[in-house]
């Protein structure tokens, strides 16, 4: 499982690239919109899906790394679910070309940690 997980971390860091820290801006409509901005309003789209009960979300590059917390009962859905977060991200957000999405609560606290890295 560990294993696993590293993989998978690894495997989006890849996907991801490299991108300074600081605040990225976003020009949309004319307005700019921050980092942090535009991953609280994709959280915001995420949370609106029935089953869900919360989402995290680090933008890297043009990837989103989305960690869903899955609400009792949904479990067996995760896959459409899934599907659904990573359709409402490239909605939300039309920088956003690929998604990284994952119900696994350990990895979903790796990706939380990383948010809280980068404020």
């Amino acid at each position: 499982m560990k294993r696993m997980v590293a993989i998978f971390c690894l495997s989006a860091l890849l996907l991801c690239g490299c991108e300074g820290s600081g605040i990225a801006d976003n020009i949309i409509g004319t307005s700019i919109v921050s980092l942090s901005e535009r991953e609280g309003r994709i959280e915001d789209e995420i949370e609106d899906i029935e089953g869900v009960a919360g989402a995290i979300v680090v933008i890297r590059g043009n990837t989103a790394l989305i960690g869903l917390v899955i609400e009792r009962g949904y479990e067996k859905n995760n896959t459409d679910i899934k599907n659904m977060a990573s359709s409402a991200a490239r909605l939300t957000d039309s920088n956003i070309k690929s998604t990284a999405v994952t119900c696994n609560i350990e990895i979903t606290d790796m990706i939380k940690n990383l948010k809280q890295l980068d404020r």
